[in-house]
């Protein structure tokens, strides 16, 4: 048997003749029951216009209030005033809900509100197991970071107006930790425009070089640790990347070769220089005059 789960907004139950406003609140809350269309055309093809009619209006406030008809109001309830539509909401309740003393029940729907119910607590739970989780976390980030909070908590009370023995004020000193390349980029970092634009415009690279020395850009900074990863203006970083890398490596339309550190820059300087005096003397140069010694950095 075909099913479906229409959702149905409740209206209120009230009626200018009757004066019945009860509950109407309660209803505004519970806006959705489950509604089977293969159950309810399967068990309803009988009923007349003014039948489907009360029943609908029986369920609506069944589910809604989550509690059983009064036998008193079933007529309001059920927004019958006319004697034909009072004798449909008679009938259905005859056919469809159980007589208990002065209420009238739906197996059906008790069964549907128990579910719930269920359902609703078992939410409310996981969102409390959630929340308790995320206050354990945030309690674990501010342990781990209070010492470094208390430290510089001491920097900045020690910076606030102070004075020199010539009762001079000093200046404040600068407290601006910046931010990561991966705060700043996250985990998949893509070479902004006015970054390329940069490159491209001030040393002709090709769109090739400019990612590739993004990328190792990104690699070098996210491997620094500590306050040297962190930056607070990473254009300006980027820019003097840039004409560093392009003085190391001039002409390259390439990859830029690695950077030389300035000691083995100078030992190398001075043994060419070496070696050109000795062969300007015509003597020769080492063993091998072709070839450089080994260096130790």
């Amino acid at each position: 048997m075909g099913m479906g789960d229409w959702y149905l907004n409740a209206f209120p139950l009230s009626d200018k003749c009757s004066g019945d406003t009860t509950n109407v609140q309660a209803m505004a809350n519970n806006i959705w029951f489950p509604f089977y269309m293969g159950d309810y055309l399967a068990k309803t093809s009988h009923l007349s216009q003014a039948e489907h009619g009360a029943y609908l209006c029986l369920l609506l406030y069944y589910y809604s209030n989550k509690r059983p008809i009064s036998h008193n109001r079933r007529y309001s309830i059920c927004r019958a005033f006319a004697e034909h539509e009072q004798a449909a909401c008679d009938s259905v309740l005859a056919e469809y809900f159980t007589r208990d003393g002065d209420l009238w029940r739906s197996a059906r729907a008790d069964e549907e509100l128990l579910k719930a119910q269920d359902i609703s607590e078992k939410r409310a739970k996981a969102a409390k197991s959630r929340y308790k989780q995320e206050q354990s976390n945030c309690n674990a980030n501010a342990e781990q970071m209070h010492p470094h909070s208390q430290s510089q908590l001491h920097l900045q009370n020690t910076d606030i107006n102070p004075l020199t023995p010539q009762g001079e004020p000093t200046k404040a000193k600068r407290n601006d930790a910046g931010t990561s390349i991966t705060t700043q980029f996250g985990d998949n970092p893509i070479c902004p425009d006015e970054w390329a634009n940069f490159a491209s415009r001030e040393f002709g690279w090709s769109q090739g070089r400019i990612e590739s020395t993004f990328i190792r850009f990104v690699d070098y900074w996210r491997g620094c640790p500590g306050a040297k990863g962190r930056k607070s203006d990473w254009l300006a970083t980027w820019r003097n990347w840039c004409r560093s890398n392009a003085e190391r490596a001039p002409g390259s339309s390439g990859q830029a070769g690695g950077r030389v550190p300035d000691k083995t820059a100078a030992a190398l300087g001075g043994l060419l220089a070496g070696r050109n005096a000795v062969r300007a003397e015509g003597g020769a140069f080492g063993r091998n005059e072709g070839v450089l010694p080994d260096l130790e950095v």
